[in-house]
């Protein structure tokens, strides 16, 4: 669990680690939180925040798929 503030937004992270056949599939969630009246006020902050998370979870993604692919 995220720790504060961030867990007040992001309660949650699971990362996944699923074999299937030779193939290994790493799958990421985060669990976002957002107030009416915080998306209401902030919508474009909103989008800003998914934007860059989904911009940081593709760079760390393909990060780690370099190094296990590195370690075969």
């Amino acid at each position: 669990m995220p720790v504060w503030p961030l867990s007040f937004m992001c309660p949650k992270l699971e990362w996944i680690i699923e074999k299937k056949g030779e193939d290994t599939y790493f799958i990421a969630h985060t669990h976002y939180v957002f107030g009416k009246i915080f998306l209401t006020l902030k919508k474009k902050s909103v989008y800003e925040i998914l934007f860059l998370t989904q911009k940081h979870m593709d760079e760390e993604g393909e990060n780690l798929k370099r190094i296990l692919e590195r370690n075969k």
